[in-house]
């Protein structure tokens, strides 16, 4: 009896250590579970000022995972202008695309700007059950690049101006570098660069040795990239500044593989094939010969 009692006591002894144990590790794994499945957000934002007097707003989302900033498609992103009161106004809203960007345009018209001169803007993730909300803020100063392309001598020039706004009118942007860039099918391609002089004014040889579309046509961007206190300037242009590029269908030499391959061919692959074949069959054969030659040998010794 008393053996039997000691027994039940070391049993329940080892069934609370296991269910202790048990519940331990659950609380443990549902703390690993909500810690890994939130995920912290970034927002930046940046922003384009277009010749036409539009702004374009670039919003990029990204998620830290794995020790890298990974991007997240399909989220909604608010834009938002801080107007001189504080207040916020929305813009607008845009869903990342699956590189993580949204981009919005608006019109600089529509836009008020502080005492300063300068516009205000929010970009804004509220965020969800898997993914911590976030925001960037941009503060820039209304500015303008113009474009003009010129050909003198069969060379090409593209005079550009940049100008930033003020209570008495435009005022040149001094020692800033302007690109030149060709729109490519993956990417766009550098072409030429330059600082601007005392009067915001540059002139950028273009290259003659580029091609076109089938009417020769090259799409052309000018931008001063990354200004602290303008964002981005940009200005772009189509021109007939490269050579023509014909698309078409091309006829390909004949091959073994088209559709109809010429005679000899065919009849080569056979002899080659057919001759590979027969000596795989010659020396299968003569292996066999050698095996019925060596039974017999057995057979009679």
């Amino acid at each position: 009896m008393r053996a039997l009692f000691t027994i039940s006591i070391f049993l329940s002894w080892a069934w609370v250590s296991y269910v202790s144990g048990q519940d331990t590790t659950s609380t443990e794994e549902i703390a690993v579970t909500e810690e890994v499945s939130t995920f912290k957000s970034r927002m930046s934002l940046t922003a384009t000022q277009l010749a036409d007097g539009s702004i374009e707003l670039n919003a990029l989302l990204r998620v830290k995972a794995d020790e890298s900033y990974q991007a997240v498609p399909d989220a909604k992103v608010v834009f938002l202008n801080v107007v001189p009161d504080g207040e916020e106004r929305s813009l607008g809203e845009m869903a990342t695309a699956i590189n993580g960007k949204a981009l919005l345009n608006v019109k600089t018209s529509a836009l008020p700007a502080d005492a300063d001169g300068y516009f205000s803007f929010i970009a804004r993730y509220d965020g969800n059950d898997k993914i911590k909300a976030s925001e960037s803020d941009l503060r820039i100063h209304p500015a303008k690049l113009v474009a003009e392309a010129v050909e003198e001598d069969s060379t090409y020039l593209i005079r550009l101006q940049a100008t930033a706004d003020s209570p008495d009118g435009p005022v040149p942007i001094a020692e800033a570098t302007v690109s030149v860039y060709v729109k490519r099918m993956f990417s766009s391609l550098k072409v030429g660069e330059g600082a601007t002089d005392a009067e915001g004014k540059v002139e950028i040889e273009f290259p003659n040795d580029l091609p076109g579309d089938q009417a020769a046509n090259i799409m052309i961007t000018a931008m001063i990239e990354e200004s602290e206190e303008y964002g981005n300037l940009a200005v772009s242009m189509i021109k007939p500044w490269g050579y023509a590029v014909k698309f078409g269908e091309k006829k390909l030499p004949p091959a073994l593989w088209s559709p109809t391959p010429p005679i000899w061919m065919v009849v080569t692959f056979f002899i080659l094939m057919g001759t590979v074949w027969g000596n795989y069959m010659i020396i299968v054969y003569k292996l066999f010969r050698i095996r019925f030659k060596n039974s017999d040998a057995l057979q009679h010794s």
